[in-house]
């Protein structure tokens, strides 16, 4: 996920970021816990993709947040409210109707 948004902010944003201010800005993130892309991760990213009719990057994902034990994941792109294997997709854009 840190290239893909390290790709997006520095060449699909209307205004790119500098790749300085992007390092500076994802130095942040020692202080949670990453997952790295390793070959298990792949092979699981692809049983995700397949089990759960899900882009490989999202089933990658999907996979990272399960080996971190994490039980929602946030997105726009997934449906809302959908459980895939231990991960409850939820849309950090849609307002809930649950009270």
């Amino acid at each position: 996920m840190l290239q893909e948004f390290y790709a997006t902010v520095t060449r699909i944003l209307k205004v790119p970021l500098p790749p300085k201010e992007v390092m500076a800005f994802l130095d942040r993130f020692h202080a949670f816990p990453l997952v790295a892309t390793d070959f298990s991760l792949v092979t699981e990213g692809i049983r995700n993709s397949v089990k759960f009719q899900v882009s490989f990057w999202d089933g990658a994902v999907i996979a990272a947040a399960e080996r971190l034990k994490a039980k929602t994941f946030y997105s726009e792109d997934l449906n809302v409210g959908r459980c895939c294997g231990e991960v409850t997709i939820v849309n950090p854009f849609v307002v809930s109707s649950d009270p």
